[in-house]
């Protein structure tokens, strides 16, 4: 018979062998890992109503900016306008010497009175030479001679008249006007300098309009019409925002890429300034059609390329899609390719998913 001290080490040595065995064993248990199921927002792919924003940049200036001229030469005698100035419409700027001017229409008014003089004489001759003619007084011949010496002064007074209505238009033209209201940007010439006709005398803005011209891209071009509706802003004046119509497009690009665009302003602040720097949004029509997505829903590639997920909504499975960019709108980015609407697309979460992978959709609250 065993004595209990035996029997107690016989069970504990047992025990002992039992839990290295079961301690050895424990490697060979493999335990599966529940999976992550990622959850992620989206949206449907609609398609987009074709609003698309551009802005560009111009310069602002005057709707009205001329330089005044004389149409004839001469010396100047009076000079009104200075940098600065307001003028009002029909306000004398500059007059020229008219002496010589007064002269040549007296001169022309007097021609203009013998030759009205010498028509009156030639029209009662002929009226009495037909009367004598009429009565076999006098022969035909001396009936012609005097209806040739007729017609001859009748086009003599008719030249004798424009000569004279010449001379009184350039002596008007002595006198400088103000064509419109507006302000002086430029008086260049001082009083008894000789001028030339058309040499610029002054230099006039309009206070009333302003307008913006930018430069417009080709490919974009038959998208801007005149009288469409844009918004103009200027780097001057931060915080307003103000409307304009395209007023001008231009057919010729020149030696440039670009196409002169006008765009004049419906009001005009008062601090706005012809030359400020302006910024203007058109509303563009030429991608009419094209999927708008959020900017966070596209994922940049290495290689410039770039794809979005979208999910299979019966099994909340993740496919990669490669996709072509389109404009910028302040919406988000139009996907001129790989896209179609109706498609489920993911909106957040895009850079913990992969091609392949379940996700749970979130709803729209969550």
């Amino acid at each position: 018979m065993m004595s209990s001290k035996k029997a107690t080490s016989l069970c504990i040595v047992v025990i002992a062998a039992c839990l290295l065995s079961g301690l050895s064993g424990c490697h060979d248990v493999v335990v599966e890992q529940p999976k992550i199921v990622r959850p992620v927002k989206v949206m449907m792919v609609s398609q987009g109503d074709g609003a698309l924003e551009r802005t560009f940049s111009g310069t602002s200036q005057d709707a009205m900016d001329s330089d005044l001229s004389f149409q004839v030469g001469g010396r100047i005698i009076f000079m009104q306008a200075k940098v600065g100035q307001q003028v009002s419409v029909d306000e004398v700027l500059a007059r020229l010497d008219p002496v010589d001017f007064e002269l040549q229409e007296k001169q022309a008014k007097a021609q203009l009175e013998q030759a009205r003089a010498e028509f009156i004489k030639a029209q009662a001759d002929v009226s009495r030479i037909r009367v004598l003619y009429e009565k076999a007084v006098v022969s035909k011949s001396e009936l012609d001679a005097a209806e040739a010496v007729y017609k001859t002064t009748g086009a003599l007074l008719d030249a004798a008249n424009q000569r004279f209505d010449i001379a009184k238009q350039n002596l008007n033209y002595t006198v400088l006007h103000a064509p419109f209201d507006g302000i002086v940007s430029d008086a260049p010439l001082e009083v008894h300098q000789v001028v030339n006709a058309g040499q610029t005398i002054v230099s006039l803005k309009a206070d009333q309009q302003l307008e913006v011209v930018v430069g417009i891209p080709d490919v974009l071009i038959a998208d801007i019409y005149r009288g469409e509706q844009v918004v103009v802003t200027f780097d001057a004046l931060p915080g307003a925002s103000l409307s304009g119509i395209v007023t001008e497009v231009g057919v010729d690009a020149g030696s440039s890429t670009t196409y002169p665009v006008t765009i004049t302003l419906t009001e005009r602040p008062v601090r706005a300034r012809s030359g400020m720097a302006a910024r203007v949004t058109f509303v563009l029509g030429k991608k009419k059609g094209k999927p708008i997505v959020p900017a966070v829903a596209v994922v940049g590639n290495p290689d410039t390329t770039t794809h979005v997920f979208t999910v299979d909504p019966e099994t909340a499975i993740i496919h990669k899609k490669m996709v072509t960019l389109g404009p910028i709108t302040k919406h988000g980015l139009t996907i001129d390719s790989g896209l179609i609407p109706g498609e489920i697309l993911v909106i957040r979460g895009v850079h913990s998913v992969e091609e392949g992978m379940k996700v749970r959709i979130l709803s729209e609250t969550s």
